[in-house]
């Protein structure tokens, strides 16, 4: 259970950096008007997730039941699509709050771990 919530954690630092430094304010607003570029940000925060699931492993010997490029791309292409699914309910549909758009992110890290 304690490495369950020191994943979780180290994780969310990843989602953090991912979903906001990394987005900048132009993929932050404009991405409400733009499905290419919630595209784009949804990438970048991919990128920077699956890389956080690839570092725990390494950090924690972690044995994986699939190679690293493997692990790697799975873990991104649910990122991904989620990404892209949850952030335009948010900023194109309007239909999910700031709040629930985070929450779903966590889910999604949960599910992973």
């Amino acid at each position: 259970m304690i490495d369950f919530i020191a994943y979780f954690f180290i994780l969310f630092a990843f989602h953090c950096l991912g979903d906001f430094p990394l987005q900048g304010e132009f993929l932050a607003i404009q991405k409400s008007n733009s499905f290419y570029l919630l595209i784009c940000h949804s990438a970048i925060y991919s990128l920077v997730l699956s890389s956080g699931f690839v570092f725990l492993s390494y950090v924690t010997n972690y044995q994986l039941c699939l190679d690293t490029y493997t692990f790697f791309f799975m873990t991104y292409m649910i990122c991904f699509f989620s990404h892209v699914i949850i952030d335009w309910l948010k900023c194109q549909a309007n239909k999910i709050s700031f709040m629930a758009d985070q929450l779903l992110h966590m889910l999604v890290i949960v599910f992973l771990i």
